[in-house]
């Protein structure tokens, strides 16, 4: 028993387990958003496509018949949507509340893997599981993508595999083996099928094996011990591209071009919130993303981050510069090289494409995944230098490291469950009016909770929504609850008004308490700042 790899796998165990178990007690405190809906019907339509290809005998189950090919979100992948819904016909699940409460359960066992996937990558650098457990926390303590980790079916699932695929791409370079060049293969294409952006997986790990060889000491060995394996993963990968995306499998070529332009840039012309300013989608200012992160990911961990990146990445710099690749044979420094990668080129590429971009970062949540990973860097780069000082210094890191983390724990206890709506203090004035809060809606349940407690019994309170996801948190609630409240459809036909804010308009008048928003019988806030909110009615 005092065998110290038995307690410090005892640790892992205890944490991961322990991690689960929360996160499937919490997972029914989210509710729903926008995309929830609209992705189970991209899942109903190719999953009708599948079976008729295979000749099953099923009846169709997409609304209307829509079919594949002539559908207008048809270049969206469906990896999750399809198995979600295979999923809950094995286990019987009909009602509303069960099938979309699985496909949150589904996106937050994926991020449970996911972290243990990003533990394992740790473990497997540096040797120490209990480090690699502190590098777990920085992973999953970041409130924003802790919070979407509950709810949201694209951005973090795609988070989710491309951890997965990191931790695949590592294990490859270190044995270029048959198996692991497939294994790698099998990840990247599940990556490109849940969003098309997962493309940079594949790309980004052939870049790095090219520049791998060009830095070797002998080529020719590395050439005879990569090119098996290599070409296994150069063929397999975009066949299980093809395998695992029905749009694909009449015209794969075409069909993928076609989408990749399609995605490349997305056809939404709305406005979105940015330091007080709305900015129109489709042609968003060059610091709109870089801004979302600088003010939604902890302080600490961007400090950790600067650590982690800013004397390599001057040290490969001056490296290049005199034609020296040498320095990527280290192991440390290859490892902090392609996370920061992946972090950055995804970033610059967003940017260089103008792509349109809406409710924040989320859709570059993947990115995520590299930025973690060099924040840990950074920390094993304050340590050890807090270690070779005299004194207490290597104490006091321990401590200012241990302090910053308890403190996002216990404001993410705090938040719960409008974790997705974290500011760190680069954003601490009026958030309300400067920047996108809880623009899903996510918080709509807990609003509609909370409203159907004034019911009197017997009585059903008539409420409109600003957005649809109030019609469908409504939806989602336990029949008890629903049948306290009735859906109306414009304020002449309802007693109260139910809100997340997202408009100008709307946030103006709330502010000035005018017309609609000045009698409030619930009022969900985090940290004092309003997210959601419902409204009684002036019929005079």
């Amino acid at each position: 028993m005092n065998n110290p790899n038995f307690i410090s796998r005892l640790c892992a165990f205890i944490f991961f387990m322990g991690f689960f178990i929360i996160g499937m007690n919490v997972v029914h405190d989210f509710g729903l958003g926008f995309d929830d809906e609209i992705q189970e019907r991209h899942g109903r339509v190719s999953y009708d496509y599948i079976n008729k290809t295979f000749g099953i005998e099923k009846g169709p189950i997409a609304p209307n018949g829509e079919q594949l090919h002539a559908y207008e979100y048809k270049y969206y992948g469906v990896i999750f949507q399809v198995s979600s819904l295979y999923l809950e016909r094995i286990f019987g699940l009909s009602s509303y509340f069960e099938r979309y409460m699985l496909r949150h359960q589904l996106v937050f066992i994926l991020f449970f893997l996911a972290s243990i996937a990003f533990y394992r990558i740790l473990y497997r650098q540096f040797g120490n599981r209990y480090l690699a457990l502190l590098g777990a926390l920085i992973f999953i303590l970041s409130p924003r993508t802790f919070g979407h980790a509950f709810f949201n079916i694209k951005d973090s699932v795609l988070l989710s595999f491309f951890v997965f695929g990191l931790a695949s791409f590592f294990r490859y370079l270190d044995n270029p083996s048959v198996r692991n060049g497939l294994l790698h293969a099998f990840i990247c294409g599940l990556c490109v099928n849940i969003r098309i952006v997962g493309i940079i997986l594949p790309v980004l790990s052939a870049a790095w094996i090219i520049f791998y060889f060009l830095a070797a000491e002998n080529r020719k060995d590395f050439w005879g011990k990569w090119k098996k394996s290599l070409l296994v993963f150069t063929l397999a990968t975009p066949v299980f591209i093809y395998i695992f995306w029905p749009y694909l499998w009449e015209q794969p070529i075409h069909n993928f071009l076609e989408s990749f332009k399609a995605m490349g840039k997305f056809d939404w012309r709305g406005n979105v919130l940015l330091f007080n300013e709305y900015l129109y989608a489709p042609d968003l200012p060059w610091y709109y993303a870089p801004a979302w992160m600088l003010i939604s990911i902890p302080l600490f961990y961007w400090f950790l981050f600067v650590l982690g990146f800013a004397k390599p990445v001057f040290n490969w710099l001056r490296s290049l510069a005199q034609g020296d690749l040498s320095w990527f044979r280290d192991r440390e420094q290859r490892f902090t090289a392609i996370a920061f990668s992946f972090f950055l080129l995804p970033l610059l590429l967003v940017i260089l494409k103008h792509s349109t971009l809406y409710d924040g970062w989320r859709q570059l949540h993947f990115t995520y995944a590299g930025f973690a990973l060099v924040a840990f860097v950074g920390l094993l780069r304050l340590f050890r230098w807090a270690k070779k000082k005299r004194g207490k210094v290597f104490i006091l890191a321990k401590a200012f490291a241990g302090l910053n983390i308890a403190y996002l724990l216990f404001l993410m206890v705090t938040i719960h469950p409008y974790q997705q709506t974290y500011f760190n203090l680069l954003a601490s004035r009026d958030q309300f009016s400067r920047f996108e809060l809880d623009y899903w809606g996510i918080s709509y349940r807990s609003g509609l909770k909370q409203l159907a407690e004034l019911a009197e019994e017997g009585d059903c309170i008539k409420f409109y929504a600003f957005s649809y996801p109030g019609i469908a948190n409504h939806k989602f609630l336990d029949e008890e609850t629903k049948a306290k409240l009735c859906l109306g459809y414009s304020s002449r036909d309802s007693d109260y008004y139910i809100t997340n804010f997202r408009s100008k308009e709307e946030r103006r008048d709330y502010k000035a308490k005018n017309g609609r928003f000045n009698n409030p019988v619930v009022l969900i806030e985090r940290q004092g700042v309003p997210i959601m909110g419902a409204f009684k009615l002036d019929k005079n």
